[in-house]
């Protein structure tokens, strides 16, 4: 996983935002994943935000990367 990573499933389209906070770096290192669907033409719809560990994040990342999701650019 990379600090701040995008991934998207391909036939839905629904899309995952990795990130490290930077009030998380010195407190408590944790990752934000935000999920949200890309509308042509509106803003994207985020559906939620969770909070996990990074290893928790990393290994997460790591199986949807095997389920054949993909990197993308920024989406939102």
């Amino acid at each position: 996983m990379i600090e701040d990573g995008w991934l998207q499933e391909p036939r839905t389209k629904e899309t995952l935002r990795f990130y490290q906070p930077d009030s998380s770096i010195r407190l408590s290192p944790f990752i934000l994943v935000e999920s949200g669907a890309v509308q042509r033409g509106r803003p994207a719809m985020l559906h939620t935000r969770l909070t996990m560990s990074k290893s928790e994040a990393t290994d997460w990342w790591r199986k949807l990367k095997r389920e054949g999701w993909k990197l993308v650019e920024p989406q939102w």
